[in-house]
């Protein structure tokens, strides 16, 4: 015959038992510390590129799936932050780096963050047409101002066809562009030539192609002509004209102004400019005849 009593009191027990190890489970359970979801980037807006000393406003979107507020840290090779830790801060360019890279760091914890970066490119600042296609006697032409550093030639122009030499000559064969030159030791331009099919005429409306009467209509007579091959020199202007067997400019050379002519009395410095526009235009032509470019 069963014994029901002890039938009943081993269902309690265990009964019992499984209640015990249940709570137990859910105890643990609560006390285990839930695993951390980290920041999630919806957008970041960044510049692909930047000109010189301009402001750009750098922003990042991120969320946190736990609901945990975030901080950010932003850092940037070269320029200034207006602020590091916002998500969106301002950024104001360098003058004077080819590259900059920006990072933004996210944190919901201190120890877990995820970054974003991104390498930036340097451009000039882009002119109007009319100012890339003018010449400045004596300061600038097709968007190049003496003094200029020979990588804003580069970021206008690209890089040029043949590694500058120890004259310092650059050029740019293209037909398309029609740009010659001298850098100084330095590297910034020293010298401008233009020749066809560059566009870019004086205050005047004087190009390539312009007869030598319309130069004399806007320059005067030359102040120095045939130094070397029948150059026509304006040195008070910083600029001269090549002509071609019609009398038509074939090319336009821009340098630095000389106020006075050249002469025992002058002072060493302005004789030594003179001399160095004059050996400009020679090599440049010289480096025509060698590369068989001298009628472009």
């Amino acid at each position: 015959m069963l014994n029901r009593p002890l039938i009943l009191t081993c269902i309690f027990a265990c009964l019992l038992i499984v209640s015990i190890n249940g709570c137990g489970a859910d105890s643990e359970d609560q006390t285990a510390e839930p695993v951390n979801s980290p920041p999630i980037v919806r957008k970041l807006i960044l510049p692909d590129e930047f000109a010189p000393e301009e402001t750009i406003e750098l922003q990042i979107v991120a969320h946190d799936p736990d609901n945990d507020p975030l901080s950010y840290t932003w850092h940037v090779t070269a320029g200034k932050l207006d602020s590091t830790t916002a998500s969106t801060v301002k950024w104001t360019t360098p003058s004077n780096v080819r590259s900059v890279t920006i990072t933004v760091r996210v944190n919901d914890r201190p120890d877990s963050a995820i970054t974003r970066s991104k390498t930036v490119t340097y451009v000039p600042e882009r002119l109007p047409d009319r100012q890339m296609e003018s010449i400045i006697p004596g300061k600038q032409a097709a968007g190049i101002k003496l003094g200029d550093p020979f990588d804003t030639v580069k970021a206008i122009y690209g890089k040029q066809d043949d590694p500058i030499d120890q004259s310092g000559f650059f050029a740019y064969w293209d037909d398309n562009i029609g740009l010659s030159g001298f850098v100084n030791n330095d590297n910034t331009v020293r010298s401008l030539f233009i020749r066809r099919p560059n566009k870019s005429k004086t205050p005047g409306g004087i190009g390539i192609g312009n007869s030598l009467k319309q130069v004399e209509d806007e320059f005067g007579p030359a102040e120095e002509i045939g130094i070397p091959n029948n150059a026509h020199w304006y040195r008070n202007r910083g600029i001269s004209f090549d002509y071609d067997a019609n009398s038509r400019v074939e090319r336009i050379h821009i340098f630095t102004p000389i106020p006075a002519a050249p002469a025992k009395a002058a002072p060493l410095l302005k004789q030594e400019q003179w001399q160095q526009a004059v050996k400009d235009f020679s090599l440049y032509q010289r480096r025509h005849r060698k590369t068989n470019t001298f009628s472009r």
